[in-house]
């Protein structure tokens, strides 16, 4: 070993064309060329940035994570294993068809703009002909993101809220018959069991008038127990004013016949007069 030799440090010399030898210093580690004369200031900061370049350069790689990797962490977490084994077993589905479309996008990736409308430009494709799907894969790859949030591994959500593509329809209700006999009507309006507003109401009267009625003896009273009033015990109470007469409009009074003299009639009705007396 020479004596000038220096750790980590390759000294090449060389013959210049005057006959002297001139020397120059190698990083071994990194092949970098020092600066400056052993000893002297200039090489000591050389040596040492070469150094911490080394060492940067023998560290290993820092692991790039990917949205596969983080399903791989989410299927392993409470998150996931706590679900139901139907809810999981269809949630796999929507799993494979994320990992088939973002399985190797990096989560630095995820995290910049740009992917949001790759997610959203998935979802659209796909609700064209499926929507409910194309929810649920999204939904699914939502929740995923949340617990990279949760547990660090990103500073944001990239798709916090989506719009959705499946629309629910609203529930449809049968329409009531064109043509209906006398009395159908209230039995598909009205239910079995009425209070007493409503049995007012099924009767078109006021809920005073229905307590006369009540009091009278023409309607019958409620429920034992209840507040409420049975829609056939009222049918019947009507059907038995009707046999009573109960319910007929009163007579009209006939109108004057064409042929009465209305001076007549007048002077009839007025009585005699005092100087006719």
């Amino acid at each position: 070993m020479r004596k000038n030799s220096i750790p980590g440090v390759k000294v090449v010399r060389t013959k210049q064309a005057d006959g002297s030898t001139a020397a120059y210093f190698y990083h071994r580690a990194t092949g970098q060329r020092l600066r400056g004369e052993p000893g002297s200031p200039e090489f000591r900061q050389a040596l040492e940035e070469a150094d911490r370049q080394a060492e940067a350069d023998q560290a290993p790689a820092a692991a790039v994570l990917t949205i596969g990797d983080l399903v791989s962490a989410y299927q392993a977490a409470p998150a996931w294993t706590s679900l139901k084994p139907s809810t999981r077993e269809t949630n796999q589905f929507h799993i494979a068809a994320i990992l088939r479309a973002f399985g190797d996008m990096t989560l630095a990736e995820a995290a910049q703009e740009p992917a949001r409308a790759a997610l959203l430009g998935w979802h659209a494709e796909r609700g064209v002909e499926h929507p409910r799907d194309a929810d649920a894969r999204l939904s699914c790859l939502s929740r995923i993101l949340a617990f990279a949030v949760t547990t660090g591994l990103l500073d944001r959500h990239p798709l916090p809220r989506f719009e959705r593509a499946y629309t629910p329809k609203p529930p449809t209700v049968a329409p009531l018959p064109t043509s209906l006999r006398p009395g159908e009507v209230a039995v598909i309006l009205a239910p079995r069991l009425l209070s007493k507003a409503l049995a007012a109401s099924y009767c078109d009267v006021t809920p005073a008038r229905f307590d006369r009625w009540r009091k009278d003896g023409m309607m019958p009273d409620p429920l034992p127990g209840t507040a409420r009033w049975d829609r056939v015990d009222i049918d019947a109470a009507i059907e038995d004013m009707k046999k009573l007469g109960k319910l007929t409009a009163p007579a009209k009074a006939a109108p004057p016949s064409v042929e009465e003299d209305p001076l007549a009639a007048w002077l009839a009705k007025k009585g005699p007069k005092p100087w006719k007396a």
